[in-house]
Parts: C-alpha cells; sequence; structure tokens
C-alpha cells in the first residue's frame, strides 16, 4: 500500500508544478498549433524587459 501512496504523491507533484522552463525547455505546441511570445529585449545586455505570452494559435502582427 506504501508505494501506492508514494506513486499518487508523486502523480499529483507531477500535474500540479509546472517545470521549469529554464530547466527543461519551454512545452511544445501539439501537432498544426503553434505557441507565441514577443520579448522586449535590452540589446546591450541581453536582459529581457517585458515579456508578453501570446494565447495559443494567436500570431503578433505590425
Amino acid at each position: 500500500m506504501e508505494e501506492v501512496e508514494l506513486a499518487k504523491e508523486i502523480a499529483d507533484t507531477l500535474r500540479n508544478n509546472k517545470p521549469d522552463e529554464i530547466v527543461y525547455g519551454a512545452a511544445k505546441a501539439a501537432p498544426g498549433k503553434w505557441a507565441s511570445v514577443v520579448r522586449l529585449l535590452n540589446i546591450k545586455t541581453g536582459e529581457v524587459l517585458s515579456l508578453f505570452e501570446l494565447p495559443q494559435d494567436e500570431a503578433a502582427k505590425w
């Protein structure tokens, strides 16, 4: 019974925690879908000044 409880605890942890993108990378979109983000960078330092995540299948337009 102890192994079953441990497995449930691990599964709950995986379901409820968003993986760190720095470690695991960004989540991949499903086939035929895309994800977009707009980053405003300081070109001298590489610092991210602003980050805008767009909804799935939404494109940044000029």
